[in-house]
């Protein structure tokens, strides 16, 4: 009975890797994601992680690798609040990675830069010309709304089983 058993499940697992197919993820695939939650200079700060997802399927040889609304994770690289002389906030967020369908980390690069309008020529004008004080406005925030999308790119050359 157990050797029966141990061929049947032998037998399976022959079965299953026979028709796993291996297909390569090529590097510098581009991975069109959006953002999860509204975003602002203001609260964010460095290191902190932001969510997006990935928009649409990614397919490799008509197979889907990475299925839409698979959670991208990307850090925020750079932040910089509004400052005087209406100087704008700024963010920088560095794209990480997201899981393939077989649950292999995909690694990601990329940017999406974020800036606040820029005041400095208005405050340094007004502030010369009519009133010091105008030197103390500040720029905008760096703010995006949930549903932003951006592109992040593959890595690197990713081997997957599907």
């Amino acid at each position: 009975m157990r050797l029966l058993f141990s061929m049947l499940v032998s037998a399976f697992i022959f079965s299953n890797s026979c028709f796993a197919e291996e297909v390569t993820l090529k590097a510098n695939t581009f991975v069109p994601v959006i953002l999860q939650e509204s975003i602002s200079s203001e609260s964010l700060s460095l290191g902190q992680d932001v969510f997006f997802t990935v928009a649409g399927d990614i397919d490799v040889s008509g197979k889907t690798v990475i299925p839409a609304g698979t959670t991208v994770i990307a850090s925020v690289s750079d932040v910089e609040e509004t400052g005087a002389i209406g100087a704008a906030g700024k963010i920088v967020i560095t794209f990480l990675s997201t899981e393939a369908v077989d649950g292999t980390s995909i690694s990601l690069r990329g940017t999406k830069v974020i800036e606040g309008k820029d005041k400095t020529t208005s405050s340094v004008v007004v502030g010369v010309v009519l009133c010091p004080l105008a030197l103390l406005q500040k720029g905008e925030e760096a703010s995006v709304g949930q549903g932003t999308q951006a592109r992040a790119m593959v890595a690197q050359n990713t081997t997957l089983n599907l």
